[in-house]
């Protein structure tokens, strides 16, 4: 028996479409789809993709770190947030990381049982959270909140910035209250993604000497330019590892948006797409067959999400803080 050692198989967007609608009768093997059956079909496929994503499958799982400081009570995730990356569809559980990379589970809350702790101000190491999914930034509560402190490098008055002669719009501090290299850097209270000097993108920074300063600085690049101009503490950094916490969360999968995009899915999950498509199509297509194809695409479902599971055993430990949300800690 010869096998082709191939593993690659895939298929586009266009592909998709082609062949759901072949499953409900909406072309022929032998014709072209139409542009609007192409563009309609696209949107009910982008509307499956996000109903999937709240069934919360494993392939979009990720883990997010946020430093925790400045006594801050809660953190926003989602584009242009404290965390700029896309919104989580959920946060399953969190662990807090000290200075030292040690890491301790915490307790996941319910809002209310958040919402109904007295001093929500309470110092000390964290030991629980809640996520509000709202719709377009998640906000992560923590309890109790971290005495950990940022220094700020802008004062909304003081000249402390200057524009690089090397690469204009990249800003090279020029103050003394940092003298070695920060371990996180914020503008605007958005935590800045560590880039290359001299090619930095909007939302970066870097460390090192670009203009013949004589001596290492913080560069920063932000898309409103020059951080002197901005308000009181708009650029700050944390000299010293803070705690951290590092949340597991469900992430929003990815669009299709040209039709040469392939599937933010696992190839296991091609002829689900395909069937769950085709279902929906029939009802416009088809009508004869949409029971048909609905058994079909409820199999596919099942088939695929009964195997999207971690076979391991879980534990159950009794909460004893009287907290209604806190009853299990699944392991």
């Amino acid at each position: 028996m010869t096998v082709s050692g191939n593993t690659t198989f895939d298929l586009t967007r266009n592909e998709i479409i082609r062949l759901a609608l072949l499953e409900c009768n909406g072309t022929e093997p032998d014709e072209a789809v139409e542009t609007r059956q192409q563009e309609d079909a696209s949107k009910f496929l982008n509307m499956i993709v996000k109903r999937l994503s709240v069934k919360h499958p494993l392939f979009g799982v990720i883990d997010y770190t946020i430093p925790l400081y400045d006594r801050k009570q809660s953190y926003t995730i989602g584009a242009g947030g404290n965390r700029n990356v896309n919104r989580p569809v959920s946060v399953t559980d969190a662990r807090r990381q000290d200075s030292s990379g040690n890491e301790t589970p915490i307790w996941q809350m319910a809002r209310k049982d958040y919402m109904d702790l007295p001093l929500k101000s309470s110092t000390g190491l964290v030991n629980q959270f809640c996520y509000d999914k709202q719709l377009n930034l998640g906000v992560l509560y923590v309890w109790p909140v971290s005495t950990a402190t940022s220094t700020k490098l802008s004062d909304g008055s003081t000249d402390q910035w200057t524009n690089s002669g090397a690469v204009p719009g990249e800003y090279y501090y020029t103050g003394s209250d940092i003298s070695a290299e920060p371990v996180y850097v914020f503008a605007n209270e958005v935590e800045l993604t560590q880039g290359t000097l001299g090619s930095l993108a909007n939302g970066e920074y870097a460390w090192g000497d670009n203009d013949t300063i004589g001596n290492d600085t913080l560069y920063v690049k932000t898309a409103v330019g020059d951080p002197d101009a901005q308000a009181d503490g708009y650029l700050k950094v944390l000299v010293n590892m803070p705690d951290r916490i590092i949340i597991t969360a469900n992430r929003t999968l990815d669009d299709f948006t040209t039709s040469a995009d392939t599937p933010d899915f696992p190839q296991e999950a091609l002829e689900m797409l395909v069937a769950v498509l085709a279902a929906k199509l029939s009802i416009q297509y088809s009508p004869q067959r949409v029971q048909l194809l609905k058994i079909e695409a409820d199999t596919a479902l099942i088939d695929y999400f009964s195997n999207d599971s971690e076979d391991v055993g879980f534990q159950i430990q009794p909460s004893f803080n009287g907290s209604r949300s806190q009853g299990a800690m699944y392991a």
